[in-house]
């Protein structure tokens, strides 16, 4: 018996109850901005991967098993989010929509890597926006 009259498996039972209330089985993509390495995440599917730097900016996430996976790529990067944002006039602080991250690239840098990922991934991430928030430098 556990203080309160419980065994360990009836709060185990409780545990598990509460923790399955808020637990989803299905993965929906999403992005971040990751501020130790300075660069925005966006996961397109749940699965290992296997990065692929395809130049400055971008850096690809491709299926560890692509048998396993529909489509080339799960996903991206975008590198020096810091410096990036500073260049395209971006804020350093607040929600932005991807879409409008991967316009301003294209303005700016009208490469075709950049374009490429604008017309591939920019119809996938349309709606997404990413939390940026840019520490003072120490």
């Amino acid at each position: 018996m556990v203080k309160g009259g419980m065994t360990m498996e009836d709060r185990f039972s409780d545990l598990k109850e509460f923790v399955a209330q808020f637990a989803s089985d299905e993965f929906k993509p999403f992005a971040y901005y990751d501020k130790h390495l300075d660069c925005i995440r966006v996961y397109l599917q749940d699965c290992s991967f296997i990065e692929k730097r395809i130049g400055e900016i971008y850096t690809l996430m491709v299926p560890a098993h692509p048998e396993r996976h529909e489509g080339e790529y799960v996903g991206f990067f975008i590198k020096g989010v810091r410096h990036l944002f500073k260049e395209l006039g971006l804020p350093d602080h607040g929600a932005v929509k991807l879409a409008e991250i991967l316009n301003e690239i294209v303005q700016h840098y009208p490469d075709q890597v950049a374009t490429d990922i604008k017309e591939f991934f920019g119809p996938a991430v349309a709606e997404m926006e990413v939390e940026v928030e840019f520490e003072e430098a120490a």
